[in-house]
């Protein structure tokens, strides 16, 4: 029995993967590969310098005659290999190009051309410390808020150095300040006139933290209690103008509060230290007014004197011996105290008197009247007549 021919499998020129993917088998050829052959490089001969300087001569024509110095023109000179050869852009140059642009538009020197000057200039106009240019006092209120406190401190300085004399340096003031930032504090110390109360708060700070005193002194404002008023750092006690004490060497006081900011507009409505200075200086607005009127009392009896006085005139009184006794009267002057007084002159007794009459102008003059009711004027006599 005949065997069954055997079929050829198809020969696969792939091989299977685990992700399917095919690789492809190279196909076998059965002529021989026949390998490259290898190609030999023959290097170049060694010329001498000598060569090649006349290779290059020959390169280039021969060079013309140059012309004379009368037809030169002004023309650039040839570059030259090398600079020519720098000013080739290479890549690096184009990669380059936008940062170096950059970097040397942010170096580039800025020049600012300087204004011309001219021969004419404005007047400067000199403004002294109490007027302004206008001739008005300068303590009007500004449009500027900022500028008006910078000007005001600038004032003071001015004339704190100004008006600065060799009292105030070795005058001493005591000052008290109190507290009101928590728990009221005292605090006390001696300083002299030329001293400023930025120093001055220091030393008081320094002087609390040396007797372990706990003190409440930062952040706050110092209030002068007598004249209502905001004490600034720069200000000094001689900038305050106290008058000077009866003794030579009393110290002056100086009586202040230190209030936190919320109080520094309306501290007069908030603390009642400023309500007693109120107090008392209505007492003493009150005795003023007293001792002026007493014044005014004693000028008026004054007045009414001088009147009285002016009213008054001289007259003769005589009688049997015609001696002229003068008496000075007024228009109240009663004529009974001219009897009385020409009796008191004479040395004659009242009492001795029954009759008497006073005669002037041939008329009698009524004992119970006044001078005022009659016509007697400056240096008249009237006639005395006792019985």
């Amino acid at each position: 029995m005949a065997s069954p021919e055997k079929k050829k499998k198809p020969k696969r020129f792939f091989d299977d993967d685990d992700d399917d993917f095919f690789v492809m088998k190279p196909k076998k050829t059965k002529n021989p590969t026949v390998k490259p052959e290898e190609v030999k490089v023959e290097k170049p001969k060694e010329t001498s310098d000598t060569n090649i300087t006349i290779k290059r001569r020959a390169e280039y024509p021969p060079k013309l005659p140059l012309p004379p110095e009368s037809n030169k023109m002004n023309l650039p000179s040839r570059p030259t290999a090398e600079q020519s050869k720098a000013e080739i852009p290479t890549s690096d140059d184009f990669g380059e190009s936008f940062h170096t642009a950059q970097a040397a538009s942010d170096t580039e020197e800025i020049f600012e051309v300087p204004r011309p000057l001219t021969a004419a200039t404005e007047p400067i106009e000199i403004i002294e410390d109490g007027e302004d240019s206008d001739g008005e006092d300068s303590d009007g209120e500004d449009s500027d808020g900022e500028d008006s406190d910078g000007e005001f401190e600038e004032l003071i300085k001015k004339h704190a150095a100004k008006n600065s004399d060799g009292r105030e340096a070795s005058r001493q003031y005591e000052i008290t300040v109190t507290s009101k930032l928590g728990v009221e504090e005292k605090h006390k110390i001696t300083c002299f006139g030329e001293e400023t109360f930025l120093t001055v708060m220091e030393r008081l700070k320094l002087q609390a933290a040396v007797q372990f005193v706990p003190f409440r002194l930062r952040g706050g404002y110092l209030i002068w209690i007598e004249g209502r008023l905001e004490l600034k750092p720069f200000f000094r006690p001689s900038t305050l103008r106290i008058p000077e004490p009866s003794k030579p060497n009393e110290k002056t006081p100086i009586n202040c509060l230190y209030v936190p900011e919320s109080a520094r507009k309306n501290f007069e409505e908030i603390y009642e230290e400023f309500s007693r200075t109120r107090e008392a200086e209505l007492e003493v607005s009150d005795d003023e007014d007293i001792e002026i009127v007493a014044c005014k009392n004693g000028e008026d009896e004054k007045e009414e004197d001088l009147e009285k006085k002016s009213e008054y005139f001289v007259v003769g009184l005589k009688g049997k011996d015609n001696k002229r006794v003068e008496a000075e009267v007024g228009p109240q002057t009663k004529i009974r105290a001219l009897l009385e007084h020409y009796l008191k002159t004479k040395g004659i007794d009242e009492k001795l008197v029954t009759r008497a009459r006073l005669v002037f102008d041939d008329e009698d003059l009524n004992l119970d009247g006044v001078v005022g009711d009659t016509e007697l004027e400056e240096d008249f006599e009237v006639q005395v007549y006792i019985n």
